[in-house]
Formats: structure tokens, C-alpha cells, sequence
């Protein structure tokens, strides 16, 4: 009986160190603050070019981008990241957004428009790289809610504030840097389900869209990681 206990506490003496090793090595636990600035392009009736370009820009310009309209957007929110490779996060997004018919095949109808587009969003973010390996690209997808007001761009009424749900979907990466603090790049479609959001109830049976291309820096408040960003043994 006494052998027996002997080799049970010795099994448990070896075992728990291994337990506790391997709890911590799947124990993935980050909360974060981020903040960010970056460009917003509308893309809708409004807008685009003459449709005179060839090859990309001729790509770019069927999707209705007009770049002398991009404008300012900032971010801010908190990040829980639950998995080495899975993380959520919510906050808002202010954007300023603009487009004008002047350069497009719709300049005889020299419509103008801005509108201040302002969301509350939760968005899923998937890692394709695994964050310990530095550099990290990722999938995000997600929704939000936002408040706007548009007017046109010789007028100085604003309409009242509207509201509208949306869906989002991005590709950005982690970039690591020194410290508590890490780096994204983001591109981030925002389907709205309304389609007035420049103004015009168009012919078309979607909503208008944007694109966000924001820089944020990520500030780390606790974690619980083996390895950290940049792939450190914590």
C-alpha cells in the first residue's frame, strides 16, 4: 500500500507540472484598446470616372471609386482575443464621406454629395497566420449599426440623422513592434442596407457601400499568453 501511494504522488508530481505547462501553452487571453486613422472611398451611383481608363484603373473605376473623393475616417474600440488564432472586438467608426458626378459619366447631372457616417460595430477576426509568429494577416467579418447624415454639397442643410444595419468584411494584419504596443493595416468593405445614404434612391436593389483603409496601434491592457506578438515566451 505504501509503494503504491509513493508511486501515485510521484505520478502526480510529475504529471501536475506537465498539466499546468499545457493549460497555460492553450490558455490564449488578450485584452486590448485600439485607435486608428485612415481613408474612406464611396462607392455608389454617385461618382467614378469618365470610364475611360484601360486594364486596372479601368478595373478600379467600374467599381466606382472615385479616389479625388477619399476621405477621413478614425476607429477606436476594445479587442478580446480568446484563441491563438480567433479574436473579437467592438467599437466605432466615424467616417467622412464623400462624391461628386463631376469627373463621371453622370457629370451632366452634377450631383455632389457628404455624409457623416457614424457606427457601433462587433466584429470576428480569424488569424491566418498564428499570432506568435510576428507578422500575423487576417480575416475579419462583422456587424454594425450606424447613424448618417448626408447633405449636398452646395447646400449647408443637413438632413436629419437616419439610421441604417450593415455587414462588414476586411482583410488587414498585425504587424509586431516593441513593447505593449502592435500595429494593423486594415481594408474594410461596409455594405449599408440602405440605399440613400448619397442622397438618391437609385435604380438599384442593393445598398450603398464604402471602403475603409485604416492604421490602428494596439495597446495590450492584459494578457495571459505563453507566447506574445512577437513571439516572445512570456
Amino acid at each position: 500500500m505504501i509503494t503504491m501511494i509513493r508511486n501515485l504522488v510521484l505520478s502526480l508530481l510529475i504529471l501536475l507540472p506537465l498539466t499546468v505547462e499545457a493549460q497555460l501553452a492553450g490558455n490564449y487571453r488578450s485584452y486590448e484598446a485600439y485607435v486608428g486613422l485612415g481613408s474612406t472611398h464611396y462607392f455608389g451611383e454617385v461618382g467614378g470616372s469618365s470610364g475611360t481608363y484601360n486594364g486596372l484603373a479601368g478595373v478600379v473605376d467600374n467599381l466606382g471609386i472615385d479616389w479625388d473623393q477619399s476621405r477621413m475616417n478614425g476607429i477606436g474600440g476594445l479587442r478580446f482575443e480568446f484563441r491563438k488564432d480567433m479574436a473579437i472586438r467592438a467599437g466605432f467608426n466615424a467616417a467622412w464621406i464623400s462624391g461628386d458626378d463631376k469627373y463621371s459619366a453622370h457629370r451632366d447631372r452634377g450631383y455632389a454629395f457628404e455624409a457623416i457616417v457614424v457606427m457601433l460595430a462587433a466584429d470576428y477576426e480569424y488569424y491566418i497566420a498564428r499570432r506568435m509568429t510576428g507578422v500575423a494577416p487576417y480575416l475579419s467579418a462583422g456587424l454594425g449599426a450606424s447613424v448618417y447624415r448626408w447633405k449636398k454639397k452646395e447646400s449647408n442643410s443637413w438632413t436629419r440623422l437616419l439610421y441604417s444595419p450593415g455587414v462588414r468584411f476586411g482583410l488587414g494584419s498585425r504587424i509586431p513592434s516593441r513593447g505593449k504596443i502592435t500595429q494593423s493595416i486594415e481594408v474594410q468593405f461596409n455594405y449599408m442596407i440602405t440605399d440613400y445614404l448619397d442622397g438618391i434612391n437609385g435604380s438599384r436593389d442593393i445598398g450603398d457601400t464604402f471602403y475603409m483603409l485604416t492604421y490602428a496601434i494596439n495597446f495590450e491592457l492584459d494578457k495571459t499568453f505563453l507566447y506574445d506578438h512577437r513571439g516572445l515566451i512570456k
